[in-house]
């Protein structure tokens, strides 16, 4: 093919095409991840600030068949979450490693249960559930960072706004006592 056959693409319409094959390549990537990880899974991870994996257990992370331990390495390689420890280092490694969502991602996931007020509902049941069952957890756990023990109580009083609110103030006045 000759140089007068090859259409001439500006650096910036290369730019914008190669970032909508990075999007629908991404897209795909979770596609198949959604069928491999159950949805639930997904608004667990993106609802609260972050887990460890003996944490998910003892708090009953719906990771499906395949374990936490799995489904937090799926969504580590998929690049949905992140950890503050490598997950590489074998299973001690793995068990004090902190896992994650970007606040991108959290977005992504949320926006899907944001965008009505039929799907919004739910989110405050699921809070309530994933808090109810952090707090009993935490107790019996070290090492672990004090904004999830605070996320955990304000969400375990998440079935309905008033009780966030109730929690919530309780705590910024003893913070200014």
């Amino acid at each position: 093919m000759t140089e007068a056959h090859v259409a001439s693409v500006s650096v910036e319409e290369y730019k914008k095409l190669f970032t909508a094959e990075l999007e629908k390549e991404r897209a795909e990537e979770q596609a198949r991840l959604a069928r491999s990880v159950p949805r639930e899974a997904l608004l667990w991870m993106a609802l609260a600030p972050g887990w460890t994996i003996p944490l998910a257990e003892r708090c009953g992370f719906p990771a499906g068949r395949g374990g936490v331990r799995k489904v937090f390495e799926q969504l580590q390689h998929s690049g949905l979450i992140e950890s503050t420890g490598s997950s590489h280092g074998g299973k001690q490694k793995a068990e004090t490693a902190y896992y994650y969502m970007s606040n991108s991602e959290r977005d992504n996931v949320l926006s899907q249960y944001t965008s009505s007020e039929a799907r919004f509902a739910p989110l405050h049941a699921t809070l309530h559930k994933i808090g109810g069952r952090m707090q009993p957890a935490l107790v019996k756990m070290r090492d672990v960072p004090a904004p999830l023990r605070r996320w955990a109580l304000l969400a375990a009083n998440a079935r309905t706004t008033q009780g966030m609110s109730r929690v919530f103030d309780k705590a910024i006045e003893q913070a200014f006592r």
